[in-house]
């Protein structure tokens, strides 16, 4: 199984998020059967773009990805536009501090 990830995270954080997923990918999810996709854009505001193209099904534009990271705001108007189906997948996490 492959799960698509799309992140916002660059330079250092990018090639330490990449790591991880390498280090999973080659441990746990070779052993598991469950290979993680990740794919960076330079920035939120590039990420955020993608994915409301996506969920408005833009010609030319890729599926939704199976998890992606974003603000609590972006997340709920991608919530309310998502197509059917895809809204139940996504989360919210609560800044702390």
């Amino acid at each position: 199984m492959v799960i698509t990830l799309w992140h916002s995270y660059n330079a250092v954080v990018k090639m330490q998020f990449d790591k991880l997923v390498q280090e999973f990918n080659d441990t746990v999810g070779m052993n598991e059967g469950i290979i993680i996709d990740a794919k960076g854009y330079g920035s939120s505001d590039e990420l955020e773009e993608v994915l409301y193209a996506s969920a408005n099904r833009v010609i030319g534009a890729e599926p939704l990805p199976d998890i992606f990271s974003s603000y609590p705001d972006s997340a709920y108007r991608l919530d309310k536009i998502a197509p059917p189906g895809i809204s139940g997948r996504v989360f919210y996490r609560r800044r702390i501090g």
